[in-house]
């Protein structure tokens, strides 16, 4: 496993392999985005050194490029504290900031681990006597094996380590 010293580093690692997912949240300070996108906790944003006319330009404080929305360039600006994670869109790896992380995904992403699911019908009934691990190999696409479990926040899963 990669060990990165920080963000930039990080994203540097993942530009080199190709397209990179940005996910950020757009509500903190510096961050400037098109104006509909303005308060989004959970923005995602591509970048790649091949995008044509972006003229990338990753700092240490933050990024700033050319990225196209609706056919219309715009200039952002991403200060690494608003990065909370970053997706490899070549490899599929993944890596979240926990520290970074908005608190209202926090919050979600706790009640959803603390809650048991409740039973409402005999088909859900069979799947919880299922083993969880058979489940996942029953409703995850083939190759997502060992990324984690899906959240109701739909770009992040939980992944869990050994428990050796």
């Amino acid at each position: 496993m990669d060990v990165f010293k920080s963000k930039r580093d990080a994203l540097l690692a993942f530009l080199d392999k190709g397209m990179t997912m940005v996910h950020l949240d757009a509500r903190r300070d510096g961050v400037l985005v098109p104006k509909h996108f303005i308060g989004q906790q959970d923005l995602r944003l591509n970048l790649s050194y091949r995008f044509a006319g972006s003229q990338m330009e990753v700092g240490d404080d933050g990024i700033e490029a050319t990225l196209t929305f609706g056919g219309n360039p715009f200039r952002v600006r991403i200060p690494f504290g608003s990065v909370y994670a970053l997706t490899s869109h070549v490899t599929g790896a993944g890596l979240v900031f926990p520290e970074s992380l908005p608190e209202d995904i926090l919050a979600a992403l706790r009640k959803e681990m603390d809650l048991e699911p409740q039973v409402a019908s005999e088909a859900e009934a069979e799947t919880a006597r299922t083993p969880r691990s058979e489940r996942r190999r029953r409703s995850e696409p083939r190759g997502s094996e060992g990324v984690g479990r899906p959240t109701k926040a739909p770009h992040l899963r939980v992944i869990e380590g050994d428990k050796k």
